[in-house]
Order: structure tokens, then sequence, then C-alpha cells
């Protein structure tokens, strides 16, 4: 009787520890892990081009700019509300660069970063918060 008591007393044992060691190990696996959404982009485009000259040419640029934030729409009130001095930011931009920048993707995309960098600090002067993750040409035209 002895034997059956201490048998089923250590079944039960081995058991609940074999229950207890798959309810820790698998516990992590069986809740949901906490995913973080993806970020939205949300864009706006500016609706005037901008014409300049050319650095060190006769010729003309002509572009069209888009934004695009991560901060959600209403960042682009800040942006619409600022938009006079951003726009002078980025023609100043525009005007310093040379045509070979213009002719070349390379020159272009660093054209963009230095406009998003003027446009932030744009915004950042005038108690905006800096949001501008990217600067797009929408439109580009060398005359």
């Amino acid at each position: 009787m002895k034997l059956i008591v201490f048998g089923l007393l250590g079944l039960v044992l081995v058991g609940g520890g074999g229950a207890a060691g798959a309810y820790v190990f698998l516990k992590p696996s069986m809740e949901a892990e906490h995913v973080e959404p993806p970020k939205t982009y949300d864009y706006y485009q500016m609706e005037e081009a901008f014409t300049s000259n050319i650095a060190g040419s006769p010729r003309l640029v002509q572009v069209k700019v888009g934004i695009g934030s991560d901060k959600g729409p209403l960042f682009f009130d800040e942006v619409k509300k600022h938009e006079t001095p951003i726009r002078a930011a980025m023609l100043a931009q525009l005007a310093e660069a040379p045509l070979t920048d213009l002719t070349n993707a390379e020159g272009r995309t660093a054209l963009a970063e230095e406009m998003r960098e003027a446009t932030n600090a744009q915004l950042k002067n005038r108690g905006a918060e800096p949001g501008v993750t990217e600067v797009f040409f929408t439109d580009l035209v060398i005359q």
C-alpha cells in the first residue's frame, strides 16, 4: 500500500513539475508580443514652383517641392503657417546649387537634404516643432 501511495505521490509531483515547467517556459510565447505599428507618413505639396538662377551659370532652374513627415497631418498646419520663411530658406539653398548638383541624382539628393534642414531650422526658429523628414522634387526643369 505504501508503494502505491508513494508511486501516486511521485507521479503527481512529476506531472505537476512538468506542468509548471511548461507554463514557465511557454508563457512568453503564449502572450501576444507588443509590436509598434508602422509609422505613417503624410505629405504636403507646395503649390508654387521655385525658380532660381543656377549658381555659376546663365541658366535657370524651376522645381516643385513636396514635404514628407511622420508627425501627422496637423504638422503641415505649422508648415503652411510659416511657408513664407520656409520658401525663402529653400530658395536660398536652391540658388547656391551649381548645375552639376542639379543634373545628377547625388547632387539632387544632397540639395533635398539641405532644404530639409533649412525647413526644420525655420520651423524651430519660429517655435514650431521641426518634423520634416523628407523633401522631394516633384518637378524639375533646367532652362
